[in-house]
């Protein structure tokens, strides 16, 4: 996967601007249907966890979704192909069935561990994800503020006791290795290892 990166040098008057992770959740939506992929609110499963994946500049998307059912977990990754004509139109998708290396149990337990259920929006922790430079103008602190222009983007649904919450992020392993100190960061970059590395699927 390419992406550029963009160092911005901000001062204090600025440090207000932010950079948005927003999930869509029109086209979330609209993915989903077509992936007869039921609402989370209306579905049947009372623990699930549906994490979409699209790359900018491509038309190609990836969807995990796993589910509890009965007790017992399953889980389907979906690639997708949207219609260079019309977008959020799938023109073709292909379906696989996921089995963890080492077992459903483990997988969950070290999501759970990594706040898959409770973490907030990238967006939210943009206060956080600065770093104060020597260079001054004015009398005011200037900022290094890193942003990914071409990368990952994952918007998230989960559902635990019938209690259905999103969140979105953006190519976390990035942003992660220059804020090293934000820890809901390496959450997200960790749960993304933990899904290619117990599923043998590249996810990013």
């Amino acid at each position: 996967m390419r992406y550029w990166l963009c160092i911005l040098f901000l001062f204090a008057a600025l440090q207000t601007q932010a950079f948005h992770y927003v999930a869509d959740s029109t086209s979330i939506n609209t993915i989903l249907k077509q992936l007869k992929i039921r609402p989370v609110a209306s579905s049947n499963p009372k623990t699930e966890i549906i994490i979409q994946l699209g790359e900018s500049f491509s038309t190609q998307g990836k969807v995990l979704h796993l589910q509890e059912i009965n007790n017992n977990w399953s889980g389907t990754l979906y690639t997708y192909f949207i219609d260079a004509k019309y977008a959020h139109t799938i023109d073709k998708y292909e379906t696989k069935v996921l089995v963890p290396e080492s077992d459903w149990k483990q997988v969950l337990q070290e999501l759970e561990e990594l706040n898959v259920y409770s973490l907030p929006s990238q967006s939210t922790l943009e206060p956080k994800m600065k770093k104060e430079s020597d260079v001054s103008r004015n009398g005011q602190k200037g900022y290094l503020k890193v942003m990914v222009t071409d990368g990952s983007a994952y918007n998230v649904i989960v559902k635990s006791e019938n209690h259905v919450r999103s969140y979105a992020f953006y190519s976390p392993w990035i942003y992660s290795s220059h804020y090293p100190d934000v820890k809901e960061l390496k959450n997200y970059s960790a749960i993304i290892n933990t899904l290619e590395r117990e599923f043998g699927i590249s996810f990013r």
